[in-house]
């Protein structure tokens, strides 16, 4: 990118910026929630393409940032700086193996899922996880789960707020759904492989939990069903 290019973008960034928040001081490095986005400080860019940028910025879309606009600020922030230069060692995949796992149940259905408590995990999401990754869990009476258990992934965030997920980097279609505290599921959604399209939760919530896709459906799984997920997890103690 040219610094004719870059001061240009920058310029549409700031209009952007200042029409939605005012004259709020734009603080390099935070979103417009005040969540810190890594890599994206005053000590340095740390990132070496568009696509590096996408995925450090992809957590607060898929669910640490509060808002659609802030999304698209963060979009718009990703794409004027597609031609920055760094080391170019971001990992796009979570290693599933050394991740903390819980059971969960909804209905009669049991999950055991990978929990995504982390800043990175969450960034990372299921990125470049296939869907045999994703099958249902051969039986096996060592595992201490029934048979037909299946396999998923909780983000488990610190508190209840307007969340948006979406599919970049993501190779394998998924269902999400979006739970609250208590445990109720306010929204689900099916979200197609690698879209940039934002899926959002509509209510504030603490919880998503993705599966493979078309999964909800197959085991009559909807908006209003509970999810009894440990007490651990609700307490924050992960």
């Amino acid at each position: 990118m040219s610094a004719s290019d870059f001061l240009f973008f920058a310029a549409v960034f700031k209009s952007v910026w200042y029409r939605i928040w005012g004259l709020r001081q734009v603080r390099l490095g935070f979103d417009g929630c005040g969540v810190r986005v890594p890599g994206l400080s005053s000590n340095g860019w740390g990132c070496s393409t568009g696509e590096q940028i996408m995925r450090k910025a992809s957590p607060y879309i898929r669910g640490l940032s509060g808002g659609g606009c802030c999304s698209w600020v963060l979009l718009l922030w990703a794409i004027c700086l597609s031609g920055c230069s760094g080391d170019g060692s971001g990992i796009s995949q979570n290693a599933l193996d050394t991740m903390q796992k819980a059971h969960i149940d909804i209905k009669e259905y049991t999950f055991e899922v990978w929990l995504a408590t982390t800043p990175a995990e969450q960034e990372r999401g299921l990125m470049q996880v296939s869907a045999d990754q994703l099958a249902p869990i051969a039986p096996d009476s060592g595992n201490g789960l029934p048979d037909g258990a299946q396999r998923g992934m909780l983000f488990v965030f610190k508190d209840d707020r307007l969340r948006s997920f979406w599919m970049f980097n993501t190779i394998t279609a998924l269902d999400i759904a979006y739970i609250r505290s208590d445990g109720t599921i306010v929204t689900t959604h099916t979200m197609a492989p690698l879209e940039t399209k934002l899926y959002p939760s509509i209510e504030p919530v603490r919880f998503a939990l993705e599966v493979r896709a078309g999964l909800w459906d197959e085991l009559g799984i909807c908006s209003g069903d509970h999810v009894e997920i440990p007490e651990s997890l609700l307490k924050g103690d992960n």
